[in-house]
């Protein structure tokens, strides 16, 4: 049986309550990859480091815990891929800092970026581009 993997992407608006306390002071974008296999999916979003929390400029790190995190209600698209973009999409966020992420500026290198960043995702010699009906 063959796996339909996929990417949703998440946009949470400001305000946005946190699981672990808090709220989301600017909102938030992040991905999630699941690999359809009953496994529990994978999240990925950039923003500062805990200790930054709320200042758009400042040392940033990426989070795998955003999908647990941040309240279900926001807005989600989830689009197939195939597992050769999955592989990409996972070894673009565990190389965040040689991709460009590695300090967070709201405005150039924040969580929007970050998650716009799949799609130019380097597959070989081709650009990887996610494409929707």
């Amino acid at each position: 049986m063959a796996n339909n993997y996929s990417v949703t992407i998440h946009i949470a608006g400001a305000g946005t309550k946190l699981k672990n306390g808090g709220e989301s002071a600017f909102g938030h974008m992040w991905y999630e990859l699941d690999r359809g296999d009953g496994s529990k999916p994978e999240s990925y979003g950039f923003a500062p480091k805990e200790e930054y929390h709320g200042n758009p400029f400042a040392p940033g790190k990426v989070y795998k815990d955003d999908s647990d995190n941040y309240d279900p209600d926001h807005y989600t698209k989830r689009i197939e891929i195939t597992e050769d973009q999955l592989k990409l999409m996972q070894d673009f966020a565990k190389d965040a800092d040689e991709n460009g992420f590695d300090f967070y500026k709201d405005l150039n290198s924040g969580c929007v970026d970050f998650t716009s960043g799949i799609n130019s995702v380097e597959a070989g010699k081709d650009h990887l581009f996610i494409k929707t009906a």
